[in-house]
């Protein structure tokens, strides 16, 4: 074995080992500090680059909202008849006609209403992981309209596999082999158009996380490591952002909201769950039993505490029609609806009428009496509107008088009062279908008020046939 020269300015250790001296060593030095310094200032302008690609993400998504916003009004201006004189619809949110037909059932949850849906709009959420957790987290949140006009950041640095694909529903396979962010903001994007979203292709450090949490307003953690979960804790810690944590492993998960002051897919997700453990029941050995909810219901409420609830339920019994000792029903019935009632999911509302053809206007008609907005001594026409406030708050006709179906007995005199102001017009009664606005004009006349009429089909009517701008929900 040939032995390799040392030269002269080598020297041996103690242990045999060759090392070299100041003469050679110090040019290596300053290449490995300059390789260093160089490294750092990559890392900088990476850092740099990424804050400012989200950014420019999140002024072309508010331009681009912006844009669309003006087109709707536009496109709505130009649908209004020209010769209009009926007040515009009324509204102090900044939700399109689109949006509130969008998110109607949003808007109608007292719990959630039209504030409720702003705060999505304006909000802003960074997904880490676009995995498991990740993915029902971003489709849900994309179909829910958050982030219209900042963008949803999703972090993942990991690329599609199709072994994945099995529980991480936002991805393809015609994306196998690409990034699960891009992936995954393409996914939502195609989900929901009026929603922007922005990938980073990173892994999450602690030289980039306090620089790509600190534009968000909520944290959603979705990854499956600790390292990365207690570096994601830290950061919203020390930046005040309320991080909403979530980890499963095998058929066990937990949840919890952190650093906070203080959901429709559920149900769906747990129905999957649970047909998922019946088909293993089903098609697994005789002797493997995987426990359901099959002898109680499972009860969830988004606003109490605790959310989740189990109630066992009474077992079979023997007098049942279809499932006792002696059913009476063997076969399917020819017709379900009619047993239940005589309609079925697809019918729709059904329309009252319990008033009489003088007792009624159309919408037609009310817009002629606020045409003439009292000329010719007929009198000055007063709307009173009976829907919720939640439902009030989403559109409304300019000037109407807001009481709900429900209230109304009890704010009888505020009405009075309010006709008083007619000068001997008509008080038009309206409601969203024009249902409740003629059980209001019963209760109205049973209270002494005549001149009173309700509006058949309410403000969906008057959108059909007056205004083609009116939201309808």
């Amino acid at each position: 074995m040939q032995e390799t020269e040392a030269g002269p300015d080598a020297e041996t250790t103690p242990a045999g080992e060759r090392t070299v001296g100041d003469s050679r060593g110090a040019p290596l030095q300053a290449q490995l500090e300059a390789l260093r310094a160089e490294n750092e200032a990559l890392r900088e302008e990476n850092r740099r680059l990424t804050a400012e690609a989200g950014t420019a993400a999140r002024r072309r998504g508010a331009t681009e909202n912006d844009e669309r916003e003006a087109k709707g009004e536009e496109e709505e201006e130009q649908r209004r008849p020209v010769s209009a004189a009926f007040p515009a619809c009324s509204r102090a949110h900044c939700l399109t006609n689109a949006e509130v037909a969008r998110y109607s059932r949003h808007l109608i949850l007292p719990e959630f209403g039209v504030a409720g849906q702003e705060s999505l709009k304006k909000g802003s959420v960074l997904v880490v992981g676009a995995g498991g957790l990740g993915a029902p987290v971003i489709l849900y949140l994309a179909a829910a309209g958050v982030c219209a006009y900042s963008p949803i950041g999703i972090v993942d640095h990991d690329t599609i596999d199709v072994s994945n694909l099995h529980r991480q529903v936002i991805h393809d396979e015609a994306r196998a082999g690409t990034s699960k962010a891009k992936s995954a903001v393409l996914s939502a994007k195609r989900l929901n158009s009026g929603i922007c979203g922005v990938p980073y292709e990173v892994v999450l450090d602690n030289s980039n996380a306090m620089e790509i949490l600190a534009d968000y307003d909520v944290v959603v953690d979705c990854t499956d490591n600790p390292a990365t979960r207690y570096l994601i804790n830290d950061a919203c810690v020390l930046l005040g952002k309320p991080l909403v944590s979530a980890s499963a492993l095998r058929t066990d998960g937990q949840l919890s909201v952190l650093n906070f002051r203080g959901v429709p897919g559920i149900m769906g997700c747990l129905e999957a769950l649970e047909a998922i453990k019946i088909l293993m029941h089903l098609h697994a050995a005789a002797e493997r039993e995987l426990p359901t909810v099959q002898q109680g219901i499972l009860l969830f409420s988004a606003f109490q505490d605790p959310m989740f609830r189990s109630v066992r339920m009474r077992g079979r019994s023997r007098t049942c029609a279809a499932c006792g000792d002696a059913p009476t029903i063997t076969a399917l019935l020819a017709d379900y609806p009619a047993a239940c009632g005589g309609r079925s999911a697809d019918d729709a509302p059904i329309a009252l009428s319990v008033l009489a053809c003088d007792e009624r206007a159309s919408a037609s008609d009310l817009a002629e009496a606020l045409r003439r907005g009292g000329g010719g001594g007929d009198g000055t026409a007063v709307v009173l509107d009976v829907r919720d406030p939640g439902h009030f708050e989403i559109c409304r006709l300019a000037g109407s008088l807001n009481v709900p179906f429900k209230q109304l007995e009890r704010r009888i005199g505020e009405v009075k009062e309010a006709a008083e102001t007619a000068d001997q017009g008509t008080l038009f009664v309206v409601c969203r279908r024009g249902n409740d606005s003629q059980l209001a004009v019963q209760l109205l006349k049973e209270h002494g008020m005549s001149n009173v009429r309700d509006v058949v089909g309410g403000l969906t009517a008057w959108s059909e046939g007056v205004d083609p701008g009116f939201p309808t929900y």
